[in-house]
């Protein structure tokens, strides 16, 4: 002989009332736990249809919507048909029902649910250390950053003068590497010395003797910071000295 379980119940046997203490003939004392998510039943003191759903924990207002026998503190309940959920939003929900806002995503493994971060306009969607989903600017979405000059004439200039130069933004969902590649070059066979300055501090420098034709130039790896970084390339000549230099620049390039 061969027993089969009983087939899955979406519609009950109406019921006489919605809500009533002890009738084992209300709704509100009908036992959800063998009927599935979605099951529906017509009660006929209000002639309407009242849905099943097994994980609201939407305030309780009747009649269109009451708790199960279960109470108001544990998640069902039986919601008037087409009526919308009210109350506070839980999960990966935020803020109050008939909109909530989504605060978080759960994964299928785990399950680990990653609450959402800033994500900036442009950016990509990433998973941090934290647990959390914010937006970075992963290496396909490679950022330039071009400061440039055509030509900057020096003459009779005292002490370090700034050629050009450019703010490395501050991080912004993960940790950004930039390249930042520098170049200039004197016209004229003057003495002078260059340095990049990175931060207030001197990265790479250079001096260049009267009548020795050389430029300056190179690149440097820089890990971003929670604040913006001043990158400078600045350059300084002998006491009573004039120089022509080209096309001074800074680039920069995010590199993961």
């Amino acid at each position: 002989m061969t027993i089969e379980s009983p087939p899955t119940l979406n519609l009950l046997t109406p019921r006489a009332l919605l809500q009533g203490s002890s009738n084992p003939d209300a709704l509100e004392n009908v036992s959800p736990g063998q009927l599935p998510n979605g099951a529906i039943c017509f009660v006929i003191d209000q002639q309407e249809l009242y849905a099943l759903d097994k994980f609201s924990v939407a305030a309780v207002s009747a009649p269109e919507v009451i708790a199960t026998v279960l109470g108001a503190a544990v998640p069902g309940r039986w919601a008037r048909n087409g009526v919308s959920p009210t109350g506070v939003a839980g999960g990966d929900l935020s803020g109050t029902y008939p909109n909530p806002a989504v605060r978080a995503l759960t994964t299928t493994a785990g399950p680990t649910q990653l609450l959402l971060g800033g994500i900036p306009a442009s950016s990509r969607l990433v998973r941090d250390g934290a647990a959390n989903i914010v937006g970075d600017f992963v290496f396909t979405n490679v950022t330039v950053q071009n400061q440039s000059r055509a030509q900057v004439n020096l003459s009779t200039q005292t002490g370090a003068v700034t050629l050009t130069s450019d703010t490395i933004p501050a991080n912004s969902g993960g940790v950004a590497v930039w390249a930042i590649f520098y170049d200039v070059g004197c016209a004229v066979d003057a003495a002078y010395s260059a340095l990049i300055r990175i931060d207030a501090i001197v990265e790479r420098s250079m001096e260049s003797l009267a009548g020795v034709d050389i430029g300056f130039g190179g690149v440097v790896i820089v890990q971003g910071t929670a604040s913006p970084i001043a990158v400078t390339l600045e350059v300084s000549l002998a006491p009573n000295a004039s120089a022509l230099f080209n096309a001074p620049q800074i680039m920069r390039v995010r590199i993961n």
